[in-house]
């Protein structure tokens, strides 16, 4: 992330921009369309990519002093893992179009659509924003109903960085390393349900320790 972004990173912060990632990385699914398992189904982590953005700009802003195209481009960066999280997965169901999004595809798949947060959704993230943080951050306060042509825009802007960027392989391993922690967490939860990890996680996690 340093070299990505040439400034000194505070760890106490990142850790924190972290934190928010793997706790919110699934927020995508607290909106009505996926509870209801409806026709109208879709992949969660491009809702809860686009509200990570939106999240860690705003804490980017009033808690740092990157200048606007910093804030967007670590923003980008997180957001960027958030929207990773299920690539393997995606691939060995061979929904390619996912893994190789173009803002085209965003806006035909996205645009004209809403995606409303189920009602007791404010109450359940800041539960977790307390038990986490000992108190509430209240960035996702004022949100409910979100456009789906917010979500191809912002998504597509992601898009546009990550691979515009002129040093593509040191971008990719500061995604990837948001993304690593994002991934084992998920993991060890589906293995408290009873799931299986992957065999990328599994090499992750024997990495890690």
């Amino acid at each position: 992330l340093e070299s990505v972004l040439h400034i000194s990173v505070d760890l106490k912060f990142l850790w924190e921009l972290c934190s928010i990632a793997i706790l919110y990385h699934d927020v995508g699914k607290l909106c009505e369309n996926y509870q209801s398992r409806s026709r109208n189904f879709y992949r969660h982590e491009m809702v809860s990519s686009f509200l990570i953005h939106n999240y860690v700009k705003g804490m980017l802003s009033d808690r740092s002093s990157l200048d606007e195209h910093e804030i967007e481009l670590f923003s980008s960066i997180i957001s960027a893992a958030v929207y990773l999280h299920h690539e393997g997965l995606q691939i060995s169901h061979e929904y390619y179009e996912m893994r190789a999004p173009t803002y085209g595809y965003l806006l035909n798949l996205l645009a004209g659509r809403e995606f409303r947060m189920i009602n007791k959704w404010r109450f359940v993230s800041s539960e977790i924003e307390k038990f986490v943080f000992g108190k509430e951050l209240n960035y996702f306060e004022d949100v409910n109903l979100i456009s789906g042509y917010d979500v191809a825009n912002t998504l597509g802007s992601i898009i546009t960085i990550i691979d515009g960027w002129l040093e593509p392989l040191s971008l990719r391993l500061a995604v990837a390393s948001i993304l690593q922690p994002i991934m084992i967490s998920d993991n060890l939860a589906s293995m408290k349900r009873g799931g299986k990890p992957s065999r990328l996680s599994m090499f992750l996690g024997v990495m890690e320790r």
